[in-house]
């Protein structure tokens, strides 16, 4: 059997050469492509990564799509059970309703804050003119107290131990009124006696000095009429003359004099 050519081994040497080489650089086989396993750990392609992420942006956004759509929408309401629909009339009514109550409440604040200031000005002048009060005053006085504990709605102070401080200013109001009353009673009693005590003048009128005369001297306050020669008049403690028909008519209704306002009853 002859042994083999150096020229007929060529061609197998070749082959196996190429086969080495594409073996060591990892090359396929035009002929016999090499099947390889796929790996199940490798990482996914970067486009399912990212649709991925999209899917989880996706349901985040409508998460909050929904919670947010549930936070707005009105109370689910239990079957059977009107719901009260409002017109936009209906709703102006009520805005304004609400308005006018708010009004109102700022229009009673106010009034409650002057009521205070007015009394709290009237304590403070009972207060200083205490003294001032006559016998009667005081029963008038205590008659306001009483009457005010009448109305405190069952409260049981004693009327002798309530203070001035404790009057409402309507109580005030109405125990002016009521000191007013008793005063004009008093001296109503005495007037007559007090205006025939006082003294008549026969008015002259060469006997008025000019440079030191008032209105009073010339003509009465009471009508505004000027003094004519031989009129009657009536001179006051205080000094001033009026028409004895004009001041006797006003003295019966005050005791004070119609131009300075002087008592009679401080005479």
């Amino acid at each position: 059997m002859n042994a083999p050519t150096r020229s007929s081994r060529l061609p197998q040497m070749e082959e196996q050469d190429q086969i080495s080489t594409r073996l060591f650089t990892g090359e396929k086989s035009p002929e016999a492509p090499i099947a390889r396993r796929p790996n199940v750990l490798s990482t996914p392609p970067r486009d399912q990564r990212e649709e991925q992420r999209d899917d989880a942006r996706e349901e985040s956004l409508l998460e909050n799509a929904n919670e947010e759509r549930a936070r707005r929408s009105p109370p689910s309401v239990p079957a059977g059970e009107h719901v009260e629909e409002i017109s936009a009339e209906e709703q102006a009514r009520r805005d304004e309703e609400a308005s006018l109550e708010l009004a109102r409440a700022l229009q009673a604040e106010e009034a409650m804050a002057s009521y205070t200031a007015a009394y709290e000005v009237s304590m403070d002048y009972l207060r200083n003119h205490q003294n001032e009060f006559s016998q009667e005053e005081l029963a008038a006085l205590q008659a306001a107290v009483e009457e005010e504990n009448n109305t405190n709605q069952g409260d049981e102070i004693e009327a002798n131990a309530a203070d001035v401080s404790d009057l409402s200013y309507d109580m005030l109001l109405r125990l002016g009124n009521q000191m007013g009353d008793v005063k004009l009673e008093r001296w109503a009693m005495v007037a007559q006696q007090k205006i025939d005590a006082l003294p008549l003048v026969i008015f002259d009128p060469e006997s008025v000095n000019e440079s030191k005369s008032n209105d009073c001297d010339i003509k009465c306050l009471v009508c505004h009429e000027q003094y004519e020669k031989g009129n009657s008049l009536r001179r006051l403690p205080c000094g001033h003359l009026f028409h004895a028909m004009c001041v006797d008519q006003w003295l019966h209704c005050s005791d004070k004099c119609p131009f300075c306002r002087t008592s009679l009853n401080n005479e």
